[in-house]
């Protein structure tokens, strides 16, 4: 038995109508993509593989063996295939997944799920109610039963919040009396809170209290058998949370989740690039994980592996410049593939360009370590001001009619920053000529031929190639420092 999921094909499933393939060679992945991009539709994947029985047991009401077949099939039908196509494909570790989980080494997949609307509560927080609707491995109602365990889990969650939290005047009981829900209390008062919690609580600290209490329950749960695979699935879970929260979440994860293979999805590109950081430089495991994005693109939404460039490592590029130089590349499979290429360098970019290729925190800890100014101010109603605010407020000042030499210097170096040269010189003359490409020929060149006849030639290929290596050599500069040194 394979001891991590190896590999998932996704085929005509809710967003993928084309195969997508997730080849995991590395033990874990991270995978971005904005909302609506398709991450939902990986994560429902592997809800339905390996909670299969869970899923076809509730929607199994007929009355008969073959009304609850012909229900469940619709079911299925009706929540998975994209758009109505008959017939949804999904493959685990090269195998059609109902005979993946069909095997007998099936069982020993250990696989726990937790995506962003789990966390979300109402007025009140029912330990019973989140159990009964997330996915999770093992057995919850056993341990609903058992008062010991959920005292212990309980300890554990105060013990997290405080110490890998550093929410030190929180403390939550699971209340019997209150058909486990949970009571909590906060620093203001000696009361507890069961119902209206909203009014004492915010968003961010329930759903941190909600999401310890679900990871807490998850290695409560764990089997000592080490031939297990554990396996922890964590969609969009941040969104909710404080910055500071989202870091320490990151920390919590790697400690107390090491033997697990994590898949983590997010539409933050802020805390995808943090993530990417933390494994690089702070608890370097690089070589444990794998980098995606998922994206959507004219309506098609497709996956790819994301790459920092490595100064050896032949460029893509070059690689689709020697297989049109061997003249023995089918020009319809090239232009194809040339066209995937020039979306995933525009995704690349669009995410750097976005919040830059490295994360603030790190910007700033930097700032401060040289003895720097970091620039923050709260405002009369208690809001943070950034550097970014400053300028903004800046500007506004230097719209006054003041003609002094000051004022003047002030709107000069305004304007050279605005300008921003490398954008202007670098950048965006490469964009502009692959737009017109992209209109008149890379459109052609990835679709079938008119009335039989090809429309591109060799050398419209080449010079394709030729303006994507521009590009390709932008984004590749983009990723080697810090985006505000532009």
């Amino acid at each position: 038995m394979a001891d991590k999921i190896e590999s998932l094909r996704i085929e005509r499933f809710k967003a993928f109508k084309e195969a997508v393939d997730l080849n995991l060679d590395k033990r874990s992945l991270l995978l971005y993509g904005e909302n609506g991009a398709g991450k939902s539709s990986v994560y429902d994947a592997l809800k339905l593989v390996f909670f299969y029985q869970r899923i076809a047991n509730e929607h199994r009401i007929g009355a008969t063996p073959d009304e609850q077949r012909a229900q469940l099939e619709t079911y299925l039908a009706n929540q998975y295939d994209h758009r109505g196509n008959a017939g949804y494909n999904i493959r685990v570790n090269s195998e059609e997944y109902q005979d993946f989980i069909n095997h007998a080494d099936y069982q020993d997949y250990h696989v726990s799920m937790i995506c962003y609307s789990d966390i979300q509560v109402g007025n009140y927080i029912s330990y019973k109610e989140l159990l009964n609707s997330i996915y999770i491995h093992g057995d919850v109602n056993a341990l609903m039963d058992n008062q010991v365990m959920t005292e212990i889990i309980e300890d554990s969650v105060n013990s997290d919040l405080k110490n890998a939290f550093k929410e030190e005047n929180v403390t939550v009981t699971i209340s019997r009396e209150n058909d486990l829900k949970l009571s909590l209390k906060g620093p203001w008062s000696e009361d507890t809170y069961i119902e209206n919690i909203r009014v004492y609580f915010n968003e961010a600290i329930i759903n941190l209290i909600v999401l310890v209490l679900l990871l807490n329950t998850i290695r409560a749960l764990e089997e000592i058998d080490e031939t297990k695979v554990r396996i922890l699935v964590l969609d969009d879970i941040i969104t909710s949370l404080d910055a500071s929260n989202r870091v320490l979440l990151m920390r919590y994860i790697q400690n107390n989740f090491t033997k697990y293979q994590k898949f983590i999805f997010t539409h933050n590109i802020s805390f995808y690039n943090l993530w990417i950081y933390t494994i690089n430089n702070v608890v370097k495991e690089c070589g444990q994980w794998k980098y995606m994005n998922v994206y959507d693109c004219g309506g098609k939404h497709k996956v790819y592996e994301h790459k920092l460039p490595k100064k050896k490592e032949k460029k893509q590029c070059q690689i689709l410049r020697e297989r049109l130089e061997s003249g023995s590349e089918d020009l319809q499979n090239l232009g194809n593939d040339i066209r995937s290429y020039f979306e995933e360098l525009l995704h690349e970019f669009s995410k750097i360009v976005h919040v830059g290729g490295k994360n603030e925190c790190s910007h700033i800890l930097e700032r401060l370590e040289s003895g720097k100014t970091v620039y923050l101010h709260e405002d009369d109603g208690h809001h943070f001001k950034t550097s970014e605010d400053m300028i903004d407020h800046m500007k506004g000042i230097m719209e006054l009619e003041i003609n002094d030499v000051m004022m003047r210097t002030l709107r000069r170096k305004y304007a050279d920053y605005r300008a921003n040269k490398f954008f202007n010189h670098t950048v965006l003359p490469v964009v502009k000529e692959l737009r017109i490409f992209q209109k008149l020929s890379m459109h052609p060149l990835s679709h079938a031929h008119l009335h039989g006849l090809p429309t591109y030639t060799e050398k419209e290929l080449s010079m394709t190639i030729a303006l994507i290596e521009k590009f390709e050599r932008v984004v590749n500069e983009l990723m080697d420092f810090d985006i505000s040194t532009v």
